[in-house]
């Protein structure tokens, strides 16, 4: 027996969500994940509608933890619309750790490019100080500072 199936399977614990899924399509939750890769621990809330390719014969788990109704869709609709099933990663695996180092390296990239920003920065300050530049060019570098600031601060939330 395969232990995976052709059809990808959306479990829910009532009658009325699933009727929901069926009028309004469905929609994306921020659910709490708490993950080890490797060495490290992570935790953050991840948007995501679950989905997963277990056969029925072998779903009693899963219906007993997320509901006993179901939407099943086939792997080609889920292909055209760029999903993927549920992937369960062991801690100590080889996939875990290259994804580990892969979060690793670029946490190490956004300090370096935080630190590098941060000396553009000041730069700008510097030349901001000692050039008489026009009110419309002095507020477009502070826009885009703290679009810069802004931007380095989301990427560096993403990967802690």
């Amino acid at each position: 027996m395969a232990i995976s199936s052709e059809t990808l399977f959306h479990f829910t614990p009532t009658l009325a969500n699933l009727k929901g899924i069926v009028s309004d399509k469905f929609r994306i939750a921020y659910c709490f994940e708490q993950y080890t890769l490797d060495y490290q621990t992570h935790s953050a809330y991840y948007p995501m509608i679950s989905f997963c390719d277990i056969p029925l014969s072998l779903a009693k788990n899963h219906i007993n933890k997320y509901g006993s109704f179901a939407v099943g869709l086939t792997k080609d609709w889920g292909i055209r619309n760029k999903l993927n099933p549920v992937i369960y990663l062991e801690t100590k695996s080889y996939l875990s750790h290259e994804i580990q180092s892969n979060l690793d390296h670029l946490a190490k990239m956004t300090e370096h490019l935080r630190n590098e920003f941060s000396k553009i920065s000041s730069k700008i300050s510097e030349l901001a100080g000692e050039v008489v530049i026009s009110k419309e060019l002095s507020s477009g570098l502070v826009n885009v500072n703290n679009e810069l600031n802004k931007r380095i601060s989301n990427h560096a939330e993403v990967l802690t």
